[in-house]
């Protein structure tokens, strides 16, 4: 897509033939005015179309653009009448106005009628009518640009039916928790940065998803509150944890998504975060871990997306690990591996990501072909052809986007791989190297895909 940022006028003869080449940027920030037709030509187009360099347009205008089906975005616009609002609403897809400071009552019961998503992140304060007149719009609505609302303000926007974002919201009293919990729908406070025992108390009632990403810390009388939410709770803004706080969380009865950032674990919290129910996505932050708390870790029955980590303890760490029971393994922070862990690795059974390998032995690699399911070494920038020739042996998808370059025997070799097998990085290879893998490709073989050569 071309970004074309530097036009200060858009005529009509000037957007007929652009707007029928697919290939035509649509990032045109850099216009200034803009007339009814040359709306009329761009409205043609098919997805995201910003102009955000329009300070200015009249109804007709609006009319015009309405008609585009896809993202809009006019973050230029500090003010609009109630008639451009009301054309604007009646366009189909995701609206931007977050250039708005300030908008009338009626110009928001306008908007409302929008139906998709709605951004109005400019708007620092809204009265409790405006609130009212909002939230009877369908769809996504975001105002992160507030950064305090009144009781009533929240009490008028809990009504809205649709996802709610409110992540300007750096704190929140207990009155406003529990005006904002009534709301019925996805719920997005990301801006919260700490949270009363009570608001937590109050959000909890709250029915559908609950997003607080923005904690950083929290005490264990709140996350004793939070894990009598019902709904899907993310929190993956914590640092850190005690084991009296995991323990609490891990009594949670829904979908628990995230806790990527997390610094450290021990034991104890490990296996107290392994006695959640449901779907635990992750623990990418984890900087280092000992073989007794990944093993609590590893207990964890559901999906476990992530561990991204440098192994203290290798042999008993990867073994604790290997044990894991979920759709897959991460180990991006693990750099080096010794013969024995590999082995033990192998034994994992799902998808396994070593992407933060730059080396690997002959042994280690043939260890590492024996795993049975996905196996991604991206970080690998250079292989042996011996090293090819025993990974070639994997059964499954086999990545090994790192490499820029390979020679005709490990192409050959690895031409044999049964299975998936990504060369995304490749930018030289020899005309026979390039002759084996398209026979390769070429070739029935069940779940085969061509390996792409960029």
């Amino acid at each position: 897509m071309k970004n074309i940022n530097k036009a200060a006028e858009i005529r009509t003869r000037e957007t007929k033939a652009p707007a029928k080449d697919k290939g035509w940027g649509r990032l045109l920030n850099g216009l200034a005015t803009l007339t009814d037709k040359a709306a009329k030509v761009l409205a043609k187009r098919k997805g995201q179309l910003d102009l955000n360099g329009i300070t200015t347009i009249t109804s007709k205008t609006a009319k015009e653009l309405a008609k585009h089906k896809g993202q809009l975005e006019l973050d230029g616009l500090t003010t609009i009448t109630t008639k451009t609002a009301q054309e604007l609403a009646k366009h189909k897809g995701q609206l931007e106005l977050d250039g708005l400071t300030n908008i009338t009552t009626k110009t928001a019961q306008a908007l409302a009628k929008h139906k998709g998503q709605l951004e109005l992140d400019g708007l620092t304060n809204i009265t409790t009518k405006t609130a009212q007149a909002l939230a009877k719009h369908k769809g996504q609505l975001e105002l992160d640009g507030l950064k305090m609302i009144t009781t009533k303000t929240a009490q008028a926007l809990a009504k809205h039916k649709g996802q709610l974002e409110l992540d300007g919201l750096t704190m929140i009293s207990a009155k406003t928790a529990q005006a904002l919990a009534k709301h019925k729908g996805h719920l997005e406070l990301d801006g919260l940065t700490t949270i009363s025992a009570k608001a937590a108390q109050a959000l909890a009632k709250h029915k559908g998803q609950l997003e607080l990403d923005g904690l950083k810390m929290i005490t264990t009388k709140t996350a004793e509150a939070l894990a009598k939410h019902k709904g899907q709770l993310e929190l993956d803004g914590l640092k850190m944890i005690t084991t009296k706080t995991a323990e609490a969380l891990a009594k949670h009865n829904s979908l628990f998504r995230n806790v990527n950032s997390l610094a450290a674990g021990n034991g104890r919290t490990a296996q107290a975060l392994a006695r959640h129910k449901s779907l635990f996505g992750g623990l990418d932050g984890l900087a280092a871990s000992t073989g007794k708390t990944i093993d609590g870790q590893a207990k964890h029955k559901s999906l476990f997306d992530n561990i991204d980590i440098t192994i203290t303890s290798a042999e008993k760490a990867a073994e604790a690990l290997a044990r894991h029971k979920g759709w897959g393994l991460s180990l991006g922070g693990l750099t080096t591996i010794t013969d024995k862990t590999a082995e033990a690795l192998a034994m994992q059974q799902g998808c396994l990501e070593l992407n933060g390998l730059t080396s690997l032995s002959d042994n280690a690699a043939q260890a590492l072909a024996m795993h049975k399911g996905c196996l991604k070494l991206d970080g690998l920038t250079v292989i042996t052809d011996r090293t090819a020739e025993v990974l070639a042996r994997h059964e499954g998808q086999l990545n090994l986007n790192g490499l820029t370059t390979i020679s005709d025997r490990a192409a050959e070799a690895l031409a044999k791989h049964d299975g998936q097998l990504n060369l995304n990085g490749l930018t030289k290879i020899t005309d026979k190297a390039a002759e084996a893998l398209a026979d390769a490709c070429g070739r029935s073989r069940p779940q085969r895909t061509r390996p792409r050569l960029t």
